[in-house]
């Protein structure tokens, strides 16, 4: 069972149906869905013959906005409810003709004051199906914050209208595997939004029907909405095999070489056997196609890999220049095979799921499941699914992360640190410092003309790349006590002084750091073991003290910055020019905030509701999962206590949550504990 859905922004572009045609015979879905086609339904009835669909509904769109279409092939399925711009229902049908199970798309509507109708629509199909139901498509909407990124913030209201409709049609979200975002939108880093929009979402009964079931995102191509797919992992699938024979290509004959390659096979042999001269064209395209244009398909599989690679990392100019030119790539391998389909379009067998309904059978089978690994990505980029090769990547990566990198110039780094830490000290507890103020000063503009930076490094693999004899040699030479040798160090940093001279500071360090408030000390560094911050004044000059101090650390420690995660902020009054330039010379991206450090919010602004909507919404998805709508009272009770009621711990020791806020978490559970079972 494979369900394809994609908002195609507009099918009256060839290479957009292209795209289309060539996903479905290569995925060859059981029922596919588009949104967004702008054409009339005469129009659109003319797409799903090309690519292997006989039977189905298009509907017209208004002008240049809606328009929607569901076709299904290899399954007997009948058309239940459609609207002529929201949603298309079709029920498929078993032995007997008897219902199965319930397959709906749809498209949200837009506008925030319409999004109730969307709901709405949800809960109506829902509430009149009696056997197992899928939802999917494009639903306009986020169920939770870190679904975006770029642009205002989300309002909590729309989220949580989402996830009411979601309980209460007794549905859950399917995941996804690929790219998080399904929506983007601008042309420079700075102005990019990006959500995820389209998803799946089932019921408990479904789920049953297909345990095995995934949803799958494919990259942004051809429309600002990826396309998704749900379809089953399958086992030992067979995938062909054998030699095929020759077929003439109908994209070589618009290449000038072609003509020539003929020509000379032709015209080269002596004699009158048409046959062997045939044959002999044959063999000399075939080694001319590979040469020219190597296996095209191959070519848009790797293209297609690369493009959703860059569209996964953070927004940069790079990545942006990158997906372009990827995007180009792919535009040239769409033209020579335009017509690739029309003569290679074939049928291959339906391949059923498991229906396996038993719930038990299925909750013995589901670590085994969940904890699979079908394929991994070695250290070149290539995609490995067999088993000995998976065996061999992660033996090569776990043998590399291990060794050591002999280190080089431990004496220079260490021997500024001198031996600070009594037998006092090391029976005694300090309490950790506090991150919120010093980005809340930065965030007024309180260091004046100056102006501050703040730079969030990322370890890349902390505690796996550090070199023992280095941290040896650091708790030693700092004078901890024996028994503190074999733990986690907790780094220790000297403090800085400085000396009024005739009214003249002298005696300052390198790095400023930057402070809360006029008067107040000043903060250089908050170190938990890998999550680092580094304050210092925004100038090229500390930005590359810090850049020198990072490079030696890491020649001497064995450990890696990972860049590509680490981010730098800025206070008020850097000037842009600055920012840019400070950016470079660190190899970091610049970010309008650090969203967390140690689990919690680096600014708190006006809005509290907002900033703490995360401790709702992992709250949700704790109680959300269709498997623990199963839990008896007992079970539930255990759930709500010992998790549940366990995530905000944490967060409220350090902060006062909004009696909104808790109010609606107690709601939240108190929805969960009530629901029926059967429901």
């Amino acid at each position: 069972m494979k369900i394809f859905s994609r908002n195609c922004q507009g099918l009256g572009n060839p290479l957009t149906v292209g795209t289309l045609r060539d996903w479905c015979w290569r995925e060859f879905p059981n029922i596919v869905f588009v949104m967004e086609t702008m054409v009339s339904a005469r129009e659109l009835e003319k797409i799903p013959n090309s690519c292997g669909f006989s039977s189905g509904i298009c509907v017209t769109s208004r002008g240049r906005v809606g328009g929607l279409g569901l076709w299904w092939r290899d399954i007997n399925a009948q058309l239940i409810l459609y609207n002529n711009n929201n949603h298309i229902l079709v029920e498929i049908l078993g032995a007997h003709n008897a219902p199965v199970w319930r397959a709906g798309g749809i498209y949200g509507w837009l506008k925030t004051s319409n999004k109730y109708k969307t709901w709405d629509l949800m809960r109506s199909l829902c509430g009149g199906s009696r056997v197992p139901i899928v939802l999917f498509g494009d639903f306009n909407e986020i169920l939770s914050g870190n679904e975006k990124e770029g642009g205002a913030v989300q309002w909590e209201s729309q989220m949580d209208a989402f996830r009411g409709a979601i309980d209460d049609c007794a549905l859950h979200d399917l995941g996804y595997r690929g790219n998080t975002f399904t929506w983007q939108r601008g042309l420079t880093f700075k102005t990019m939004v990006r959500e995820r929009l389209d998803r799946a979402i089932a019921t408990t009964e479904w789920s049953y029907l297909f345990p095995r079931a995934f949803v799958q995102h494919f990259p942004i191509y051809s429309s600002d909405h990826s396309a998704i797919i749900i379809k089953e992992e399958e086992e030992g699938q067979y995938r062909g095999g054998g030699r095929r024979g020759f077929k003439f290509e109908r994209f070589w004959a618009a290449d000038e070489q072609c003509r020539g390659v003929v020509k000379e096979a032709w015209e080269g042999e002596i004699g009158d056997d048409v046959p062997g001269e045939v044959k002999v064209c044959s063999v000399k395209l075939a080694e001319w196609s590979r040469q020219r244009f190597g296996d095209v398909k191959r070519k848009l599989r790797e293209k297609e890999a690369d493009l959703t690679f860059w569209q996964r990392q953070p927004p940069s100019a790079v990545m942006l220049t990158r997906c372009r030119e990827i995007v180009n790539e792919l535009d040239v391998l769409r033209r020579q095979v335009k017509t690739y389909w029309y003569t290679r379009a074939r049928k291959c067998e339906l391949r059923d799921g498991d229906k396996n309904t038993s719930y038990f059978h299925h909750k013995a089978k589901q670590r085994k499941g969940r904890n699979a690994i079908n394929g991994i990505e070695d250290n070149r980029g290539q995609w490995r699914t067999d088993e000995g090769e998976i065996s061999n990547v992660i033996e090569a990566y776990f043998s590399q992360l291990f060794c050591s990198s002999n280190p080089s110039g431990l004496e220079e780094v260490l021997r500024c640190i001198p031996e600070v830490i009594s037998p006092e000290v090391n029976a005694a507890v300090d309490s950790p410092l506090r991150d919120d103020e010093t980005f809340h000063s930065m965030k007024r503009g309180c260091e004046g003309r100056h102006g501050t930076v703040a730079l969030k490094l990322d370890m890349s693999k902390a505690y796996d790349r550090v070199e023992w004899v280095f941290l040896d040699e650091v708790i030693k030479r700092m004078g901890f006590s024996s028994m503190w040798r074999n733990r986690v160090m907790n780094c220790v940093t000297r403090v800085a002084h400085s000396f009024l001279i005739n009214g003249k500071a002298s005696g300052l360090g390198s790095l400023h750091g930057a402070r809360v408030c006029r008067g107040a000390s000043r903060v250089s560094h908050l170190f938990f073991a890998d999550d680092s911050i580094l304050f210092a004044r925004a100038n090229l000059r500390e930005c590359s003290i810090i850049a020198e101090i990072i490079s030696k650390y890491e020649r001497a420690s064995g450990q890696k910055i990972n860049y590509s995660k680490s981010e730098v902020v800025f206070s008020k009054k850097v000037l842009p020019a600055m920012r840019t330039s400070l950016c470079e010379a660190l190899g970091v991206r610049e970010v309008d905030r650090h969203e967390k450090y140690l689990g919690l919010p680096t600014i708190i602004g006006r809005s509290k509701k907002d900033i703490f909507a995360c401790l709702k919404e992992r709250v949700w998805k704790k109680l959300q999962g269709w498997k623990e709508k199963m839990l008896s009272k007992s079970g539930k009770e255990i759930l709500i206590k010992a998790v549940a009621q366990a995530i905000p711990t944490y967060m409220m020791s350090l902060f006062a949550i909004p009696e909104g806020l808790i109010e609606e978490l107690h709601m939240t559970m108190a929805r969960f504990w009530w629901v029926s079972t059967e429901s």
